[in-house]
């Protein structure tokens, strides 16, 4: 069985990806994998760690407004089909898997053309202009969240998310963190770019409060883009002292979100989908320059379920979120009951149900037993 996954733009259209391929290696050992995704994508770093093969195509998201420039991004989406269905053949693919970005679109359109099984994977609450194009000539979209789609090719999976996120004990990761029992750790993120606003705010109340309690931890992920210019502008916090750290990226995401008591967080649908595999409690602050507001949508999720504080970003501040801080750190029943309630509404099946059913499709069309 060979599968090609295609997907980029950002990592969290990369790891799902990656939990999916996992879990088909692990149904079938001799299942070949490769990835296409964009030529030069920081992205694509994440496929090559994992030991994936990987194809690159030249391609260019379409701008949301009337510009001649269109017109060059059209014509690479035509020569991206042309050299996508030459790699679909080498490859003698059985099934291509879209998980996101507009690398998506070239892709699964030259499966279809091939006659190839097509899935794609939505992970937002609010799909994004790839997948609403693609979504009627799949043959399976698979959500991450719950929606009115009664489409037959329909499937509601949850989003996948490397099995080290659920495995990990929290009491395991703060001792191989070196995090004392008596101690609140805070982890703050601002995604694997970074985000300015959360990063302002974070360092702010990370440098008039977190430094000055004796009983918190705090480390915040600037995002590589900005750990420079966070070096020059909070000289204060570096090198790392009274319990407070600064660090461009964490490699070891599932170890770190088991140990944090609260994680400060963007709102990307795989970051959520990671926080409530590890059962953490989250203050939320949705970016409000995304597409359809859909991490707002992602967000609300967890808030109406009990898991999460939302602020948006009109509002944010070192203040507020010291507020925010302050409400669960003052009142650890409310704490203990988000941590529950996160774990409580995460899919830690969506790997297998997304798998299980392609594999299935397969194995159908070429008269073999399904349901193995």
């Amino acid at each position: 069985m060979n599968i090609v996954f295609c997907g980029g733009g950002t990592v969290g259209h990369i790891s799902p990806a990656i939990a999916i391929a996992k879990e088909f290696e692990k149904r079938n050992p001799d299942c070949k994998i490769a990835f296409i995704g964009r030529a030069s994508g920081a992205e694509n770093e994440i496929i090559k760690k994992n030991g994936y093969k990987l194809y690159e195509i030249q391609v260019s998201g379409l701008i949301r407004k009337l510009t001649l420039k269109n017109l060059g991004v059209i014509k690479k989406l035509f020569t991206a089909e042309k050299e996508s269905k030459k790699i679909l053949e080498d490859f003698s693919a059985d099934a291509v898997i879209g998980t996101g970005g507009y690398v998506c679109f070239p892709v699964v359109r030259a499966a279809k053309k091939l006659g190839i099984f097509t899935a794609i994977h939505e992970s937002n609450a609010s799909p994004g202009l790839s997948a609403k194009l693609l979504s009627k000539k799949c043959d399976i979209v698979f959500y991450g969240t719950k929606t009115d789609n009664n489409d037959k090719n329909s499937i509601y999976s949850g989003n996948p998310v490397r099995e080290d996120f659920y495995k990990i004990q929290k009491s395991d990761a703060r001792k191989k963190l070196g995090i004392p029992s008596d101690k609140l750790f805070v982890l703050s993120v601002g995604g694997s770019i970074g985000a300015w606003a959360l990063n302002d705010a974070s360092l702010e109340m990370m440098k008039d409060f977190s430094s000055k309690r004796n009983d918190i931890l705090h480390c915040h992920s600037t995002g590589k883009r900005y750990f420079e210019s966070v070096k020059e502008t909070h000289p204060e916090l570096f090198p790392a002292k009274n319990g407070c750290s600064v660090v461009p990226f964490i490699d070891e995401m599932p170890l770190y979100l088991a140990a944090a008591d609260i994680v400060i967080s963007r709102c990307g649908a795989m970051t959520l989908s990671e926080i409530c595999a590890s059962g953490s409690a989250s203050i939320l602050i949705p970016s409000p320059n995304v597409t359809a507001d859909h991490q707002t949508k992602n967000a609300l999720h967890l808030v109406e379920n009990g898991a999460a504080v939302l602020i948006n970003e009109s509002e944010l501040s070192a203040e507020s979120l010291t507020e925010a801080l302050l409400r669960l750190i003052n009142n650890r029943e409310l704490l203990s009951r988000m941590e529950k309630n996160a774990f409580r509404i995460s899919s830690p099946n969506a790997s297998r149900i997304i798998a299980k059913n392609i594999e299935n499709h397969i194995l159908c069309s070429n008269n073999l037993p399904a349901g193995l």
